[in-house]
């Protein structure tokens, strides 16, 4: 189901009457998001209001009983409108719009607790994975900010997707039309800060892919696979592709400025052939986010690869990486070939999951500051190293 939300405001002299314009087609109102659901052909209209939001005005404009209006306009004046007779109030209402109707009344969203409570109301209201609009033309000024946090706790809660957020923008009025614009370009924006978030938590290009065309979106899926597979040599090739694309404009997206000089940085390292600039990084990435164990693995290869890339030997041969990790003491002094064992053990007792047999680890690994601690010497003591 496609529903429309609504707000319904306050104002002494009530709104006047406005010509707007949307999408070539033009309506008269003093209250848009009736006549929106029209032009939209909504199937379903949520109008929200305070008790003492202009629902009297509301309904005279679009029909009631005249009663049921006389009693609503002594309940606007004590701010004591129920929503019981909004809804005997409705049914004229469904008749001219040609959907199904509901007048919600709120608090004010005065604080934390009122916020959130509007949260659930509207999401009590929706059903899973329906479709969204909102009007955020009338009512207080916080509620649009409201509206576009309820828009991203709905696509979350219950896979609820807003497509558009309409504002009839009075101010900028000329020759008596005015227009309405679609601000739903802010959640897509949104989309991106969520991406952008989610890659930092997990070095996972693949978390801008839903927001790229196919042929990019690939690129960095194939980067993210091999480096998630410790495969950091393969990752290279797709990432020099996404990186000329993003700096010749050939992505066709103004989003990804947003995030365009972040990912700049941290895809530099395929231009280069050294794996374990790139590795440490990962290494220290993965430390700060607190996945250790992959803060161990990359740790311990980047070591290996800086060896192999000091010795001229190639880094992503399989023989070559095996015989530094079996015979450290031909490569490093007691302490850090002592280290370099230290950084094994952890690494291999947090992959297998078993008790650490080298003295101190197990204790290392029963507290989270020491594993924490240890790990941010070893690559300190990588980052200085020297053959």
């Amino acid at each position: 189901m496609n529903t429309l939300i609504s707000f319904l405001g306050k104002q002494v002299n009530g709104y006047r009457e406005t010509r707007y314009q949307l999408n070539g087609q033009e309506f008269v109102t003093k209250f848009m998001g009736a006549n929106l659901a029209k032009n939209i052909q909504t199937q379903k209209l949520l109008l929200i209001g305070t008790a003492g939001s202009m629902w009297d005005v509301f309904f005279e404009e679009h029909g009631g009983d005249d009663e049921l209006v006389i009693q609503l306009i002594d309940d606007v004046k004590s701010n004591q409108v129920s929503e019981d007779l909004l809804q005997k109030l409705t049914p004229k209402l469904q008749e001219q719009l040609g959907c199904e109707v509901r007048c919600i009344v709120i608090e004010y969203a005065r604080d934390n607790i009122e916020q959130i409570a509007l949260l659930h109301r509207i999401a009590n209201e929706l059903d899973q994975n329906s479709t969204l609009s909102l009007d955020v033309t009338h009512g207080f000024r916080h509620l649009p900010m409201l509206a576009l946090v309820a828009a991203r706790f709905l696509k979350n809660s219950k896979n609820i997707q807003t497509n558009h957020i309409y504002y009839g923008a009075f101010e900028m009025g000329q020759g008596g039309i005015t227009p309405v614009i679609d601000l739903s370009g802010l959640l897509t924006m949104l989309d991106w800060v969520d991406a952008l978030s989610a890659y930092k938590q997990s070095d996972n290009y693949a978390a801008f892919s839903p927001l790229l065309h196919t042929t990019y979106a690939e690129f960095l899926n194939h980067a993210a696979f091999f480096e998630n597979i410790n495969q950091v040599h393969n990752a290279r090739s797709p990432l020099t592709k996404f990186q000329t694309a993003l700096q010749n404009g050939e992505i066709d997206n103004p989003f990804i400025s947003l995030v365009q000089e972040d990912l700049n940085q941290r895809t530099q390292w395929a231009k280069g052939s050294n794996q374990y600039e790139h590795q440490i990084n990962l290494a220290k990435r993965n430390l700060d986010n607190g996945d250790y164990l992959q803060a161990s693995i990359r740790a311990n290869e980047a070591w290996i690869s800086k060896v192999l890339g000091m010795n001229n030997q190639e880094q992503s041969h399989y023989d070559n990486r095996e015989n530094v990790s079996k015979n450290p003491s031909k490569h490093f002094s007691d302490a850090n070939c002592q280290l370099f064992e230290d950084l094994k053990a952890i690494r291999n007792a947090m992959a297998h999951g078993t008790k650490a047999t080298r003295h101190g680890i197990t204790d290392i690994l029963s507290h989270e500051e020491k594993l924490k601690s240890k790990l941010t010497q070893i690559i300190q003591r990588i980052e200085q190293w020297k053959y």
